[in-house]
């Protein structure tokens, strides 16, 4: 599992109010916390082929029951080894917090492709199937 300072959107997260970031053993480890449920947070990255792209792009673009349609299909996208295409998530660990970034490999360094999107609740639960 990556840590959070890895992470491309590890400023977004830090800038969300609901997170809270704690340095332990002399600064040597980071513990990400969602505060209102007290939840640690995990971080994850899901390596795609490019044709995966689009379909990621639609389960950020979407809420509700057409967001938990939309992950489900995102979780029968195969993961590739060394894809270009990366998806990278903060969820914590109850599922009602989620952060999601897409990122493609460009010119040797990954470049946000997306906004980074903050989903709480049902949302984010619906997403947390991908990280299954």
């Amino acid at each position: 599992m990556p840590s959070i300072n890895n992470m491309e959107m590890a400023a977004a997260v830090a800038a969300n109010k609901n997170i809270e970031i704690k340095k332990t053993f002399f600064g040597l480890k980071t513990q990400v916390i969602y505060t209102p449920t007290g939840s640690p947070v995990d971080c994850y990255r899901k390596e795609y082929a490019p044709d995966a792209e689009s379909s990621l792009g639609k389960m950020l673009d979407n809420t509700g029951d057409k967001l938990a349609e939309v992950a489900k299909n995102v979780a029968d996208i195969k993961e590739v080894d060394m894809g270009n295409v990366r998806l990278e998530a903060a969820l914590s660990r109850d599922h009602q917090f989620a952060a999601l970034q897409i990122v493609k490999f460009t010119n040797f360094n990954y470049l946000p492709v997306s906004e980074v999107k903050f989903l709480e609740g049902a949302d984010a639960a619906a997403v947390a199937t991908v990280f299954k």
